[in-house]
Formats: structure tokens, sequence, C-alpha cells
């Protein structure tokens, strides 16, 4: 197949493209940013992008140097909706009205014109703290002001899309961690632990859907690739390790301390406060088997990671 995915430098982006390249698929990627923007980690997932993919710099959703790519090249079988605005997106300060902007630039001329050339449908890439999706407490809530960015770029691509006659499938992403990850709460805990400190986790009961890359990748490329058969799914949430965070510290601290060789100590405080939903978690339980998944190696693969790429930068080793 010939795949559109933008957002394809980001950590889930790069994971998915990494995986339709292995199964065969071939993979144009839009990239808004140019080829040295961003941060150390999006430079080394970048540098295994260009080696999987044809990488297109400074060609933003909607943007010039997009129609122009659309109209240079032949027509997708999969165009994959992944990238969005997240620059500070877990800062007070993000703005979900201008990310909306950006994720949405010329959205309706864009979606006629996939339409004009033949693209069957959309694969949108959508997040568990949108409002109105996931298991939890409280259903209408939009979690955070990236989140309700995300949900109303959602329903922007829906309208379009139904606008353009366009079939639009949606595929939900929870709390994915692994090797290439933005540095976020599982890089908090190993460089914490590498510093011989304790990891003290301030939300222990919240109950939240960490899924490894791995697998979620294994299930975008299903997703993707099977929109052309007859039992096509318009929606699918991936859940794997659907529990608190208190008890996913645990895990992880079983797993990666005992692989890395560290104390891995970890405190869990007393949670008083619940500013997000006590409840957030994907509907669709995984089944690894099915996908020739194996938990061991992703745990053993993270732990490699950590050691190559994590440890060396802070001035530490194992």
């Amino acid at each position: 197949m010939r795949i559109l995915l933008t957002g394809a430098s980001s950590f889930t982006g790069y994971w998915f493209c990494r995986e339709l390249a292995s199964a065969g698929h071939n993979v144009t990627a839009p990239l808004r940013s140019g080829e040295d923007d961003g941060s150390a980690v999006r430079q080394l997932r970048l540098s295994k992008l260009k080696e999987i993919a044809q990488v297109y710099f400074h060609t933003p959703f909607g943007g010039t140097e997009f129609f122009k790519l659309l109209e240079d090249e032949a027509a997708f079988d999969a165009v994959c909706l992944h990238g969005a605005e997240v620059t500070n997106y877990r800062s007070l300060d993000f703005d979900p009205v201008a990310a909306f902007a950006n994720n949405t630039q010329n959205c309706r001329s864009v979606f006629q014109a996939l339409a004009d050339k033949g693209a069957p449908s959309l694969i949108v890439t959508r997040s568990v703290f949108e409002g109105f999706d996931g298991l939890n407490d409280d259903a209408h809530r939009v979690v955070s002001a990236y989140g309700l960015a995300k949900t109303i770029t959602t329903q922007a691509y829906n309208f379009y899309a139904q606008e353009s006659g366009l079939s639009m499938f949606e595929f939900v992403i929870a709390n994915p961690f692994g090797p290439f990850e933005e540095p976020r709460f599982t890089n908090y805990l190993v460089r914490t632990w590498a510093k011989g400190e304790t990891a003290e986790i301030c939300t222990p009961d919240y109950v939240r859907d960490n899924i490894p890359i791995e697998i979620l990748a294994l299930c975008y490329r299903d997703f993707v690739t099977q929109q052309d058969e007859a039992l096509s799914i318009a929606r699918f949430a991936p859940s794997y390790f659907a529990e608190s965070q208190g008890a996913f510290s645990k895990r992880f601290q079983v797993e990666i301390g005992s692989r890395l060789g560290f104390a891995a100590d970890i405190k869990l405080t007393v949670q008083h406060e619940f500013p997000e939903p006590r409840v957030r978690i994907n509907t669709d339980k995984v089944d690894a088997s099915a996908l020739n998944f194996d938990e061991t190696a992703s745990w053993d693969n993270l732990a490699e990671y950590y050691e190559a790429f994590i440890l060396p930068n802070i001035g530490l080793s194992p």
C-alpha cells in the first residue's frame, strides 16, 4: 500500500511508520518542521525515520507544499492523519484554539483534493483524553486544553470528511511508553532511580491505560491495512495495562529496575486531589498472542534503550 502519514517524527508516529514499513508498505511522511528542529530524541527518531519513509520537511497539513505533494504524488491507498499541534501541550498556557487552527488548516480543501484523487478513506488518530471517549467516570469531560484541541479537531475532520464523501476511521491512543519516547512518566522513573533517589508517585489512584509502544504500533498497522476489507471497523481503542498509576509504577519497578540493576524505590503518596477524571482508559483489550507480541522482549528492548541513550546523557550507567 501507498500510505500518507502525518506526524511521523513524533514518538508514536515514528513507531507507526516503522511497523507499516516493516510490513512492506510505502510510507510518505510530510512533516511540519525542518530537519534540524526539535529535541535530541526527535533527532534520533528522525535519523531512523529517513531510512524507512519518504520524508518531506516544511510540509504542514493544509499548507502550499502539502497541496503540491498531493498533486505530484500518485493516489494513496490510505491517508493517516496522525499529526497534531503538541508544542507545550502539558502547559497551562497551551492554546487549544491556535492548535485547532494548525491542525485543520485548509481542511475542507485538503479533504476534497484527496477525494478527487480517489483516496478511499481517512484514518484519524484520537486521544483517550478527548471528550466523549474511553471508559471513565466522567464520560463527557475533556481532559486538558490539549484534549480540547483534539476533540474539536476530530469533530472538524468528521464534518469535512462526510462533506467530501470520505470514510473516516478512528484510532484512539491512551498512554504509550517505550523506546524513543518523550521524557514523561516512565522516563522520570528511570532518571530518578539512576540518581539513587526514590521516585515519588503523586497520582497513584488515577486509573490509566499504559500500553507498550510496540504492540500499539502492531495494532495501528493492522487497523490501517485492513480498512479495504469487508469487515473493517470504524473505531479501535487498544487497551493493555489498564490499572492505577500506583500499580503500573510497581510493575515498571519490577520489570525495568531489575533489568537495569537499580534499587528502583518508589513512594506512593496519598492522593487527595483529582483535577482529572479518576478513570480514563481505552475500551478494546488487545490480544497479545494474536499479534505475536512478546512482552518480555518489549521490556528487554526498553531497558536496552535506557542503557544506550538515557543513562549516558545524565552521566550514569547501571
